[in-house]
């Protein structure tokens, strides 16, 4: 979860406000606390006004508690809150929820916080289902749940023995199998974390099917990590499908081509090495980087020649300089990327062609990753 930053005289307050997201579709980079989320972490949610105490710079934020939901909170007590991020709020009759560990910062923009009776709504909704989520997988009728899949997920993954009422592993399973075919986002995206954190291999088949071209952006990355956790054939034999089919597409393919090229890569099997290559010739970015663990001389030279070729090279520069590190050649300085600027393109690719003309009689890899980043740690230690 994001952590906004905050100033550095706020944490002088014991107390972090957790604010409540609403429902949405989830985002690339973002994704709503879930309600059973919020009430398991938070110590105390509250309805109450948040307000202005003091001037800067002794500023501070209030709240005074009307209504307790969860938790002993006093009446009235100080938290550390961004001005400047949720002073639009300060004087609403609002729902918090409020952590009283300091390390615990869960600040959230405060378009997202709930209104005191949807709030309380909301809340009272997450406790029974956090109480007995047992009925409600057994419900024939209920519509697919995000925070009703997290809780089969995080109860499954601590194990199937602490239900509170009698529900068989594949009641939950078959809850998921059914989710799957939800249109509500985060349901689905909770749906397929869920099954990951079960380790349950069962809906494989369905993830095969479902994972396809078509398959939304933000459904992608959970549905291939299941599949390289599961490792097996079928799964590895999907993706690597999957990244011949989107690789000639790279970029505008990219939310299907990297999650593949990067699952397959620690995947590591030696059948998926062609995939990765001739994904990598399309400029795919994790497939380049799968290079670094699993190229070899014929990988080097296809690097080395899409980077001479490309307008805008990518990662090739960082993958050649580590096939350097793991050859029987010698690797110079100014072959990390980090040495690099944005000037010296032309200048770059005519050192690369020079060494490569040079030295590529003979050359061999001969060490794999782990040595060479061992060797390179010992180089920036010495003196």
């Amino acid at each position: 979860m994001s952590k906004t930053v905050i100033n550095a005289n706020l944490f002088r307050f014991p107390f972090v406000l957790l604010f409540l997201s609403a429902p949405a579709a989830v985002a690339a980079d973002w994704a709503p606390m879930l309600d059973v989320e919020v009430y398991e972490r938070a110590d105390w949610i509250v309805v109450g006004t948040l307000h202005e105490q003091g001037k800067a710079p002794d500023f501070t934020w209030r709240i005074t508690v009307e209504d307790t939901i969860k938790g002993r909170p006093p009446k009235s007590f100080s938290v550390a809150a961004n001005k400047f991020l949720f002073g639009d709020i300060a004087g609403n009759r609002s729902l918090f929820a409020v952590s009283t560990a300091a390390d615990r910062q869960y600040l959230f923009h405060p378009a997202c916080v709930r209104d005191a009776a949807k709030g309380k709504a909301d809340m009272a909704a997450a406790k029974k289902l956090l109480d007995d989520p047992a009925a409600a997988i057994l419900n024939p009728t209920r519509p697919p749940d995000a925070n009703l899949a997290y809780i089969i997920g995080e109860r499954y993954a601590l194990g199937a023995n602490i239900w509170t009422q009698p529900v068989t592993r594949i009641q939950a399973m078959d809850y998921l199998r059914h989710a799957l075919d939800t249109d509500d986002a985060n349901a689905k995206l909770q749906v397929l974390k869920a099954l990951r954190r079960t380790g349950d291999r069962s809906l494989e088949a369905d993830i095969i099917m479902r994972l396809n071209v078509e398959t939304p952006a933000y459904a992608i990355d959970p549905m291939v990590g299941y599949l390289e956790e599961g490792g097996t054939t079928s799964g590895r034999k999907h993706l690597e499908a999957l990244l011949e089919l989107s690789a000639p597409g790279y970029p505008k393919a990219h939310q299907l081509a990297n999650p593949c090229a990067q699952a397959l890569g620690r995947i590591g099997h030696p059948d998926s090495i062609p995939f990765i290559k001739r994904a990598a010739a399309h400029g795919v970015q994790r497939a380049i980087e799968a290079l670094i663990h699993h190229g070899d001389m014929d990988s080097f030279d296809m690097l080395f020649q899409t980077y001479i070729a490309a307008k805008q090279p990518g990662s090739q520069p960082n993958a050649l300089h580590w096939l350097v590190r793991r050859s029987n050649r010698p690797v110079e300085a100014w072959m990390h990327p980090s040495s690099y600027t944005t000037d010296d393109g032309i200048e770059m690719k005519s050192k690369w062609t020079a060494w490569w003309e040079k030295h590529r009689k003979g050359m061999e890899i001969v060490a794999d990753i782990h040595a060479a980043q061992r060797a390179w740690k010992r180089e920036r230690a010495s003196p």
